[in-house]
């Protein structure tokens, strides 16, 4: 049986960009998530916080690197450039 939360999500933004190291991206989700996992299977439904990650970048268009993936944001922000 899945606990359900009645809390909102704990919103977390990891900001992406061209270069980017993929593990430097999917490794600290992953430990973001397995600490999610851990809290959701030992804190009552009343103290636990979902995740909701979200990758921002300048621009919504996907971002290359060297691997050949690429890494599309789920938002974007319109910063300047010496920002």
């Amino acid at each position: 049986m899945h606990k359900k939360s009645v809390n909102p999500a704990l919103n977390i933004a990891i900001a992406v960009y061209p270069h980017l190291l993929i593990t430097s991206l999917t490794l600290p989700i992953e430990m973001l998530r397995a600490g999610e996992a851990y809290a959701k299977g030992h804190l009552d439904q009343t103290d636990f916080r979902p995740l909701s990650i979200n990758l921002i970048a300048k621009s919504n268009e996907p971002i290359k690197n060297r691997t050949g993936l690429a890494i599309v944001p789920v938002s974007y922000t319109h910063l300047r450039a010496h920002e």
